[in-house]
């Protein structure tokens, strides 16, 4: 091969893969565009003993909550104002103390607002807290949904003093079974009603538990979630909404459960007494 031809291959090689590169540029995915994905949040904190805050809430979903808060909590706002930039609601009474006075009301007032804002189309994506102070209680965000959600079944789930579950507002079927399970493991006495909460009365002062007792508490949840996946429902949110004032302990969160919205196409996963398999719903 002469020199010359050897000149002409190189050039024709690099023309070869000139050609390929620019054919490689013009198939290429388009850049990332952020607007095409952005979701639309915002966020409600729970603020002193009494102030709700919301923010980056459209003003005509303001108008709406403070409508929503007005039927859902005892008494209602006593006033509301602009606090930087948040929309704030100072409430009459103290909800987010931890008298036990305001909690069975604190608690209430939460599965209400959780499930208007969920009607609304703001759905609860995380608690967070954010501060260290002995009185921080959880920053609630949501997200907005496109479309309206159709209504669904919300109650609670409370661990009350040392020794007790509170089943709050829920189907009672539910609730007895969850105090069956509790009880068929040992964990608990009794149950009883009190007005319109299951009380199941534990054996031992669990929400303070040391040692091997702690394994128990676990075992407690995961009790919970699959007595709420028989019954079609799931844990929504868990809230810590009260202050650590007056408990040397602090303040466990409280569950948020709500009827889950399944497809013909979804399955889950269940230990049956021949053992695991999938189950269409």
């Amino acid at each position: 091969m002469t020199a010359k031809d050897s000149v002409h291959g190189l050039a024709k090689a690099e023309e070869t893969a000139d050609k390929f590169f620019d054919d490689a540029s013009c198939s290429s995915p388009p850049p990332y565009q952020t607007s095409l994905y952005a979701s639309k949040f915002a966020v409600i904190s729970m603020n002193m003993t009494d102030r709700l805050r919301l923010l980056q809430f459209p003003p005509a979903d303001i108008a709406r909550i403070q409508e929503l808060i007005e039927r859902a909590w005892p008494g209602g706002i006593q006033s509301s104002r602009t606090y930087n930039v948040a929309h704030e609601f100072k409430l009459k009474g103290n909800p987010w103390s931890s008298h036990d006075s305001w909690k069975v009301k604190s608690r209430r007032f939460m599965r209400m607002l959780l499930q208007g804002l969920y009607e609304m189309g703001w759905v609860h994506d995380a608690a967070v807290t954010m501060g260290r102070k002995q009185q921080q209680k959880d920053t609630l965000v949501f997200r907005k949904h496109a479309t309206l959600l159709s209504a669904t079944d919300f109650f609670t789930i409370s661990f009350d003093g040392l020794t007790t579950v509170a089943v709050s507002e829920a189907p009672p079927e539910l609730a007895q079974q969850l105090a069956q399970r509790f009880k068929q493991a040992g964990w608990s006495t009794e149950s009883a009603s009190v007005e319109e909460r299951l009380e199941i009365r534990l054996k031992k002062a669990y929400w303070a538990a040391n040692g091997q007792d702690n394994v128990v508490v676990r075992l407690m949840l995961l009790a919970i979630v699959e007595t709420l996946e028989q019954f079609g429902f799931r844990i929504y949110a868990s809230l810590r909404a009260a202050d650590n004032l007056t408990n040397a302990y602090g303040e466990p969160d409280s569950l948020v459960c709500c009827r889950k919205a399944m497809t013909p196409d979804d399955t889950v996963v269940r230990e049956d007494v021949d053992g695991p398999g999938l189950i269409d719903v």
